[in-house]
């Protein structure tokens, strides 16, 4: 249905799929798009991504824009401007005695989201302290896939960072690569107005790990802020017996668990967790953002003793 119903297709395809980011199960429906005969078939070549990688460069950039349409030309406006704009009015709605440790965790996802497409150190700061404000992001990431596929912009990939829009956009003739920064200024306002009326209508803001400042005012250094914060990983993991094996992406901590009923949600958020995800009974992924190499290497390392 998706597929086959066009613009608004493309809609519906975007809405769904950041509506599953809290559950991971977003991979699935990109994956069908990606890599199958429902994004398209050029050439005996199925899958809107795999037709893309193997022709862009061999073919007119306009024969390829059916399939960008499921890439990342619909991700730039929001993670380029209209994220950015949200990380904003999140600084700003913040109290005074927040602001500092709140403009640290905006800028590092500010940078993830407009350079390399990564979304989700952003979308975990507000995502439950109010979901009313992910479901318009939803709505919204909705709308600029539709407006990039009517507008004309054929540009493929799946980034949807400035890494993306300069290789794949502004370098590729014919791309319309023009349209993202004008539909992106005015995603930029309607995020900041939205958010900030919000945030400050409820009086909301998000909640920042005082770890940092307790351990500070100990005098440790920076390799025990480093282990202490690891222990209270493996606390709010359940303990050493209960973690399998710890592996990790570009922005969540992956575990492997005997026993889920013992991972303790409060615990793990003071150690500056955005968000967390149990994509199976025995796996769960806990969101740190650009922090989590350093989170996952003093885990592995507090593991060894």
């Amino acid at each position: 249905m998706i597929a086959q119903a066009g613009a608004f297709g493309v809609f519906i395809f975007r809405f769904l799929e950041r509506l599953l980011i809290p559950t991971g199960l977003h991979h699935v429906l990109n994956g069908i798009f990606r890599t199958t005969a429902i994004g398209g078939v050029y050439e005996g070549v199925e899958g809107c991504l795999n037709i893309f990688l193997q022709y862009v460069g061999k073919v007119d950039i306009a024969t390829l824009a059916p399939f960008t349409k499921f890439l990342g030309q619909g991700k730039m406006p929001y993670m380029m401007f209209g994220l950015p704009a949200a990380a904003y009015a999140i600084y700003k709605a913040s109290p005074d005695e927040k602001k500092p440790k709140v403009k640290a965790l905006m800028l590092a996802g500010v940078a993830a989201s407009m350079v390399s497409g990564i979304t989700e150190p952003l979308e975990f700061a507000f995502m439950f302290v109010a979901p009313q404000l992910f479901l318009f992001h939803s709505v919204m990431g909705g709308l600029s896939f539709m407006l990039m596929t009517v507008l004309g912009v054929a540009i493929g990939n799946t980034g949807g960072g400035l890494i993306d829009f300069f290789i794949w956009g502004v370098f590729q003739p014919g791309s319309n690569w023009y349209w993202v920064p004008i539909v992106g200024v005015f995603y930029a306002v309607i995020y900041y107005v939205v958010f900030s009326r919000y945030l400050t209508r409820k009086n909301i803001s998000i909640e920042v790990s005082d770890e940092e400042d307790e351990v500070e005012e100990a005098g440790v250094s920076l390799n025990d802020k480093q282990m202490k914060k690891a222990s209270m990983v493996v606390e709010g993991l359940g303990g050493l017996d209960n973690i399998v094996k710890v592996n990790n992406c570009i922005s969540r901590l992956r575990v492997d668990l005997k026993d889920m009923s013992l991972v303790n949600e409060d615990i793990l958020k003071k150690t500056g967790s955005l968000g967390i995800m149990r994509p199976s009974e025995t796996h769960i992924h806990v969101v740190y953002g650009p922090q989590v190499q350093s989170v996952a290497d003093a885990v592995k390392e507090f593991m060894k003793y």
